[in-house]
């Protein structure tokens, strides 16, 4: 997995639609510089916890085995 270290504490960047390309419903992304990008291995059962505005990125899954994720979202109820 890749993340854009500090991404998150910028502005919001402007996103486009790549659904047409992603098996993921509504899959959105956005333009980054990729010699910024820093990598992290995770193996299967792996997790990460990152900031909701981190740009993170991961390549393609060209095996047969499925990739499945769990998104959860938490924030003030301030």
């Amino acid at each position: 997995m890749q993340f854009i270290a500090g991404s998150h504490q910028g502005d919001i960047a402007e996103h486009y639609s790549v659904a047409h390309r992603s098996e993921m419903n509504g899959a959105l992304e956005t333009e980054v510089e990729s010699s910024q990008a820093v990598t992290i291995s995770l193996r299967p059962g792996d997790v990460t916890f990152h900031h909701c505005r981190m740009f993170h990125h991961t390549g393609g899954n060209y095996t047969d085995t499925p990739r499945r994720g769990l998104i959860t979202h938490f924030w003030s109820s301030n």
